[in-house]
């Protein structure tokens, strides 16, 4: 999300034995004052899991 608006998504299935997962890549320009942020949407089950055998990360990179 980059203020409020969508920017890009991913979705990933699975069931109640089995664990989904995966990666995706949002490149966009932002000003100072921008709000970017992830989220999970109303008809998920609302988790972004993090343990020792699978964690979560958000990155972002300031270019010059």
């Amino acid at each position: 999300m980059l203020n409020g608006l969508d920017v890009g998504g991913i979705d990933s299935d699975a069931d109640a034995n089995n664990w989904g997962s995966a990666t995706g890549v949002v490149v966009m320009s932002v000003e100072a004052g921008d709000h970017v942020y992830i989220r999970v949407t109303t008809g998920s089950s609302g988790k972004i899991i993090s343990r020792p055998e699978s964690k979560s990360t958000f990155s972002g990179w300031l270019l010059f």
